[in-house]
């Protein structure tokens, strides 16, 4: 029994030690296949995880800015490096990270598009590349369909050759895309005495359009406004119908070009009124034909005095037929005789003048003109031939 209990002591000891052998062998193997296991483990990687890659803006006015933010995150284990590789031709990237994005951070990309001259639906595009290794490339969109919610087919109503004191009328279009009805309020002008009449716009005129609704804006001035050149500002509120918070700016502007009541020109007048006859030769002599023109309710006109400096300018206004007289289209010839004294009048301070007074109601001194010329004391060259 004893030599049992030995054996059995023995035997147990063994037991133990063969425990401890296999653990250690255990442990070490363990331990071994760890540091196996690090040594394998590869290095952080990040990981790009886009918020969303599309974005669609659905009805968007002309007028409105077509821009929007995106968010990338890195859920990596390493920093996230953005950089742009190519837009299409009407989009930019005009915001991007400018440094890696940290793990578990996010950072913003916004993609903004050019949409002048588009109508209808546009689809825009972005390209990155990363440095995460399952996303090397991505792309981003924005899309949307442009239409307007309001606008007018002449943004600018330009009226040339008005006639002053006559009455003035104009019209254009403001019409929609996108409501299929709507009003207009808050309507005010710049300019004194304009006025304005709305009218449903026929189907013929809003289709070149695309237009759903629309109207015939029509705009009158009184000859008491139409005196001289001006611009003015229409402005407006449209309100799509059953939408009491939808309302647009609506913004016209007419221009009109009113002649001066009187205007003289032909070759050899600037614009400041200087009729150049040039340097003369003695006994050459000189002529200027030049075109008056009278504008208004009194284009017939009397002469009643010429003034003229120096006294032998030879000067006379007169309408080359009734016909004219009555349009108010005159002539004034201005001659220097072949026998007048060696002058000079060139400089601004010896100029000629010439006044001519009329009848006119409103401009009795019809013309004031300056006469630059010179005539020589003696034999003066004209080119290479005359030297």
């Amino acid at each position: 029994m004893k030599r049992t209990r030995v054996w059995i002591g023995i035997g147990g000891l063994i037991g133990v030690v063969g425990v401890l052998v296999v653990a250690l062998a255990l442990r070490s193997g363990i331990l071994a296949s760890s540091r196996d296991s690090d040594a394998n483990q590869p290095p952080g990687v990040p990981k790009v995880v886009l918020l969303e890659s599309r974005h669609d803006f659905g009805i968007l006015d002309p007028r409105e800015p077509c821009k929007h933010l995106f968010i990338v995150k890195n859920e990596g284990t390493a920093p996230l490096r953005l950089a742009k590789a190519g837009t299409s031709c009407q989009c930019t990237v005009s915001m991007l990270p400018a440094e890696d994005i940290p793990p578990g951070m996010g950072g913003p990309i916004e993609i903004e598009s050019k949409t002048e001259g588009i109508l209808g639906k546009f689809r825009h595009t972005a390209d990155f590349v990363t440095n995460d290794p399952e996303t090397p490339r991505f792309q981003l969109t924005i899309e949307g369909e442009i239409r307007s919610y309001v606008a007018v087919a002449d943004p600018l109503i330009s009226l040339s050759e008005l006639e002053r004191g006559k009455p003035v009328e104009c019209s254009t279009i403001i019409y929609s895309q996108v409501w299929e009805s709507f009003s207009l309020k808050n309507m005010k002008s710049s300019l004194e005495g304009l006025s304005w009449e709305f009218q449903p716009a026929p189907a013929e005129k809003l289709k070149p359009l695309d237009a759903r609704s629309g109207y015939l804006a029509t705009f009158r001035l009184p000859g008491t406004a139409v005196q001289k050149t001006f611009e003015c500002l229409f402005e407006a509120e449209a309100e799509g119908a059953g939408q009491p918070d939808a309302t647009k700016p609506v913004q016209l502007t007419i221009a009109g070009h009113v002649p001066p009541l009187r205007s003289i020109y032909g070759p050899h007048i600037d614009v400041d009124g200087v009729v150049t006859l040039g340097p003369l030769k003695p006994g050459e002599g000189a002529s200027a034909r030049l075109v008056l023109r009278i504008r208004g309710d009194h284009p017939e006109i009397q002469v009643r005095q010429i003034e003229v400096k120096p006294s032998f300018l030879k000067v006379s206004v007169f309408a080359q037929s009734p016909e004219l007289a009555k349009k108010g289209i005159y002539t004034i010839a201005i001659d220097v005789p072949p026998d007048a004294p060696a002058c000079n009048h060139l400089s601004e301070d010896t100029m000629g003048e010439i006044r001519v007074l009329t009848d006119h109601p409103e401009m009795p001194e019809i013309a004031r003109l300056k006469v630059a010329f010179a005539v020589t004391s003696g034999w003066l060259p004209r080119g290479p031939g005359d030297r």
